[in-house]
């Protein structure tokens, strides 16, 4: 199982990405149906914590480089599953947004017990 300082670490690098503004959402994303604005999507982002992890990292289906981790968060009620991309080019993280709507199946959420 991944560490708690693993996803720590991954979530201060999906929030550095964000505040230096290094965060793409894919077009994927686009394509369903989406329930969040952008700027909403980024706000529950920056407040990610390791209770939310629900699994990762694994690679991407496009097999290329980075690391996909899904986590799960509570919003106003409602169990949103996320999915970020990570990718670290010349020292700076990166972040892409390939998911980010209402989870269509229970999460696992392992260290929110």
């Amino acid at each position: 199982m991944t560490s708690i300082d693993e996803i720590n670490k991954v979530i201060v690098d999906i929030n550095m990405a964000i505040v230096s503004k290094n965060i793409v959402f894919v077009s994927r994303m686009d394509k369903t149906k989406v329930t969040f604005s952008k700027k909403a999507a980024i706000k529950e982002l920056n407040s990610l914590t390791c209770k939310d992890y629900h699994k990762g990292p694994e690679g991407d289906r496009d097999s290329s480089q980075g690391e996909v981790w899904i986590f799960g968060k509570k919003i106003n009620s409602e169990q949103i599953y996320i999915k970020v991309k990570l990718q670290n080019k010349a020292g700076l993280s990166f972040v892409k947004i390939i998911s980010f709507h209402p989870a269509i199946y229970d999460m696992d959420l392992p260290y929110d017990k």
